[in-house]
């Protein structure tokens, strides 16, 4: 084992800054993480995570606040009044000036350009610590989303490390002035999940007016126009007109701002095309389907291929981002070019007409995803939190006080 990587002798003390309303893709490793780290992975340190996020809302309870306090992980909710409300900035330093912790992660821009305005104002109170941001990517769904991301660049050039999942994101990152040695590639993980119940699964179909006798395409993500949902519902509009299957149904979970254009554009195929909305976990519907489609004109590493995996059910995937470092075309999936319905149309067709093949690439899924364990990527993140904390230690201005995080 290199140097840079063996355990420190002590926990190390880590405060993560990072929106949610609910229990999203960056936050299920999270979690997944902080119950790993708190028992200790073996030849690492014991790392004490806690949480901070912000809420509009005096009584600030969510599904990411409740999923937090049910995994036992410390959180506080910094009250927020509005948009741009810069006293959370000040409400995030006076909480990081109280826990001194050994180091500082964020994930998002806005958690991003908070950890990095507050970690000015300890400077110059004296006081310091080293900073990890995470780099999911980006959304364009917004002029100010597109904004916000051309700011992200630039702050994120001050982090002590960046982390992201996929090669793409490690070159762009590069090539926007972060430099090469600060990007560390991490490779995502999941934990597994019991198969849904034939109770719920029946009770879900219900709630959806789906027979048990139809066929299930499956797509689960944030509607926004680069998870590709448009290029998806064309897929299967042709779909419907060519295939001997009357029976296929369509069910998107998710929300977001493409929302009403999808429904709009879907509108002619009527109840063929299902829009359940958000859901707090969409695990049960990976139970319900028999394909599983990922359509995303762009991606990092998602979360919901290795749930798919995990499921057992074929996919078809677009060739983005972290996909083909994780699934085998042929093998493990049917990957095909983005924004490209027709290349879409052909994968569902060719594994529609295909049982064997469905079967085969499911079963082949499932045993990759075996690859991707939550233990693994605990141990890669913690080697990377061990190599910045003794490269950037942290500067005490004075001693730490009894904290909420203990």
């Amino acid at each position: 084992m290199p140097a840079s990587a063996a355990p420190l002798e002590r926990p190390l003390r880590i405060i993560s800054v990072i929106e949610g309303r609910s229990v999203t893709g960056p936050i299920k490793p999270l979690l997944a993480f902080a119950a790993r780290a708190r028992a200790g992975v073996p030849g690492r340190a014991v790392v004490l995570l806690s949480l901070v996020t912000t809420a509009r809302a005096a009584t600030a309870e969510n599904s990411f606040i409740a999923a937090a306090r049910s995994a036992a992980v410390p959180i506080v909710a910094l009250r927020e009044r509005r948009a741009f409300d810069r006293s959370v900035v000040d409400a995030l330093a006076r909480v990081l000036e109280q826990e001194r912790p050994d180091m500082v992660e964020s994930h998002g821009f806005k958690s991003h350009v908070m950890v990095w305005l507050a970690r000015r104002r300890l400077r110059a109170m004296g006081a310091s610590f080293p900073w990890v941001a995470f780099h999911h990517g980006y959304t364009t769904e917004s002029l100010r989303v597109r904004f916000y991301n051309q700011f992200d660049r630039r702050t994120l050039r001050h982090a002590d490390r960046v982390i992201t999942f996929c090669q793409k994101f490690a070159r762009d990152l590069s090539s926007r002035g972060v430099r090469p040695e600060r990007v560390s590639l991490l490779r995502n993980a999941l934990e597994p999940s019991p198969p849904p119940t034939a109770e719920s699964l029946a009770a879900l179909r219900a709630e959806l007016g789906i027979k048990p006798s139809e066929l299930i395409l499956l797509a689960v993500g944030r509607l926004s126009s680069e998870k590709g949902h448009a290029e998806l519902i064309v897929a299967f509009k042709q779909l419907s007109r060519t295939s001997r299957h009357e029976d296929l149904r369509l069910v998107i979970v998710g929300e977001g701002i493409e929302a009403q254009r999808l429904k709009a554009l879907a509108k002619p195929l009527g109840r063929r095309v299902i829009f359940p909305g958000q859901r707090p976990s969409a695990w049960p519907y990976f139970g319900l389907a028999h394909i599983f489609v990922l359509p995303s004109r762009s991606e990092g590493s998602p979360l919901v291929l290795l749930e798919a995996m995990q499921a057992r059910l074929p996919i078809v995937a677009t060739n983005v981002g972290a996909v083909p470092e994780t699934v085998q075309n042929g093998i493990s999936a049917l990957l095909v070019p983005p924004r490209d319905p027709p290349a879409l149309t052909a994968a569902l067709t060719r594994l529609l007409s295909d049982v064997p093949l469905r079967a085969r690439l499911g079963e082949q899924a499932f045993q990759a995803v075996q690859r991707f364990t939550v233990d693994d990527y605990a141990t890669a993140l913690l080697s990377i939190y061990q190599e910045v904390v003794r490269r950037v230690p942290p500067q005490r201005a004075r001693p730490r006080s009894r904290s909420w995080c203990e």
